[in-house]
């Protein structure tokens, strides 16, 4: 399965992105809604795991903009 973890807190960010790796997931990790972005669109995950505080965008709005687009992950809001 491919996740894509988004998260500004870097700790939070590696140790997550590590637990999934050893579970066998492929892992893409940003630390912002801007990175998260390119992820949703080129490298279509399965599922997001996305803090809804981040820097630059609100995760919830992340989230619903992956639902509109080609993203593939299931949301839930």
């Amino acid at each position: 399965m491919r996740v894509l973890v988004v998260e500004d807190n870097a700790l939070l960010r590696h140790h997550l992105k590590v637990q999934l790796q050893e579970l066998g997931h492929q892992v893409d990790a940003a630390e912002d809604a801007r990175e998260a972005d390119y992820y949703l669109g080129e490298h279509l995950p399965d599922i997001a795991i996305v803090d809804l505080g981040l820097p630059d965008e609100d995760g919830l709005s992340l989230i619903r903009a992956g639902a509109a687009t080609t993203c593939r992950c299931r949301c839930w809001c």
